[in-house]
């Protein structure tokens, strides 16, 4: 076999393994109908005058009782065997009963050690190792003490039964005048000999030990394949459960993303459009303005939108084009008296700079949204060491909202923003009904992950 083919030899073994365990049924019938062949071959090898015993010639009664002690065993061990799968002990059992009967009526066992060695397997294949233990000792021990004892000697005269009525060792008249040792082509001595006892009960022991070695092989392979199948499973739900938890993270990430996007531009845009409308009675030059930046804040949506698809398509992110000056200057024109200062101290790493930007927005954001009539906002940035401090501090506002109640996911964007650059943000009402958040990056962790975010 080339080296090719023998990985593809192991495969092909397990599959016909697995698909021959996956049919017991199959299995089991075929163990019947051996036994039963193996059984009624006793039977018919009995009748031949080459092979009957010195004690039983044809004919004779105890020649009879034989033959039909061991037609009953192949039946009756059939049918045991049929169940050996679900009552592998019973059967067990069952078979040394069927042993101990045909030592007594017959002198010899015939096939139900066969049979026992069977149901020993299943008792190997299907329970614990002590179990296994205690059947195959007891059932040796038993049918090694009745062998020693009873094997070819009269149970006759042992038992007293009577209507035995051809006890072994009283040989009819053989045919035709011949000799017992012409006849069966043996003497008495081997077949009562210490030696011929000895060899029954370690074949029978050897039997015993086939079955165990064999069963407990069939378990633990079958123990194996459930093992490896189970880790498949586990395998397979780590990969869903990690599938899941990607598909979630990512969901999150384009939130967030068209959060910032959609969110504050429509603020800015409704806000825009809203002091518009209030002007353009009296001022049409100041609302044809405001209009124009309500198209330009329109135009950058739009920017936005398609750098965050183009981000989730897997290719380079593209920048949102507006600087931080710019974008505090649109939040002005929509109305909020943005006081800024620092606005040149942003660094020009990407994602710490994008995460300024975002961080702001949506800090100006929620004032238009929640505290409409502010009095001040202030913005400030700072540079502390290595970090850059973003602080967005307002007052309390003088309208309703707007009809505004937020869900909270613009402050947990956020949160996760600075999280992931290694940063922090405290975000909460200030001491006059106002609200503040500070924000703290480290430049140099957002250096190192420049490109990383989409």
């Amino acid at each position: 076999m080339t080296s090719s083919g023998a990985p593809a030899a192991a495969p092909g073994r397990v599959r016909a393994l697995r698909s021959w365990l996956a049919r017991p049924r199959r299995a089991d019938a075929v163990v019947c109908a051996c036994f039963a062949a193996v059984a009624l071959l006793t039977v018919a090898l009995f009748a031949l005058p080459s092979v009957i015993w010195y004690s039983y010639p044809p004919g004779s009664p105890m020649a009879s009782r034989v033959a039909i002690v061991g037609i009953v065993v192949a039946v009756l061990g059939t049918a045991a065997l049929w169940w050996r799968r679900r009552f592998p002990v019973t059967v067990a059992a069952g078979f040394v009963v069927l042993a101990l009967v045909s030592l007594l009526l017959t002198g010899g066992s015939g096939a139900t050690t066969i049979g026992l060695a069977l149901a020993t397997y299943a008792v190997a294949a299907t329970r614990g190792s002590v179990l296994t233990w205690v059947v195959v000792v007891a059932s040796w021990l038993l049918l090694a003490v009745t062998h020693v004892n009873l094997l070819s000697v009269s149970y006759v005269d042992l038992m007293g039964l009577g209507w035995l009525d051809t006890p072994p060792g009283h040989l009819e008249q053989p045919p035709g005048g011949m000799t017992p040792e012409t006849w069966t082509g043996t003497e008495l001595a081997p077949v009562t000999s210490d030696s011929v006892r000895l060899t029954a009960v370690i074949t029978i022991a050897a039997l015993l030990l086939l079955a165990v070695a064999l069963g407990s092989y069939a378990r633990l392979r079958r123990e194996h394949l459930a093992s490896q199948d189970e880790r498949e499973r586990t395998l397979r739900r780590e990969e869903q459960h990690s599938a899941a938890l990607a598909r979630a993270t990512e969901r999150t990430h384009i939130a967030r993303e068209v959060h910032d996007v959609v969110a504050h531009s429509v603020s800015v845009m409704v806000a825009l459009a809203d002091g518009a409308g209030a002007i353009a009675a009296t001022s049409p030059a100041e609302a044809q303005s405001a209009m124009r930046e309500v198209a330009e804040t329109g135009r950058a949506a739009l920017a936005d939108m398609k750098r965050v698809l183009t981000a989730l398509a897997d290719a380079p992110a593209a920048d949102d084009g507006d600087d931080l000056a710019t974008m505090v200057a649109r939040f002005r024109l929509a109305g909020l008296p943005v006081v800024a200062s620092g606005l040149d101290a942003v660094p020009t790493e990407a994602t710490v700079a994008l995460a300024c930007r975002r961080i702001v927005a949506e800090s100006l954001t929620n004032v238009l949204r929640h505290a409409p009539g502010t009095q001040g906002v202030r913005v400030a940035v700072v540079r502390d060491g290595g970090d850059v401090v973003v602080e967005v501090v307002n007052g309390p506002g003088t309208g309703d909202g707007g009809g505004y109640d937020g869900a909270g996911r613009g402050v947990r964007g956020m949160h996760e923003r600075a999280q992931w650059l290694g940063g922090d943000l405290a975000a909460g009402p200030t001491a006059d009904g106002g609200w503040q958040v500070v924000t703290r990056l480290p430049v140099a962790v957002g250096a190192g992950r420049e490109g990383d975010e989409r």
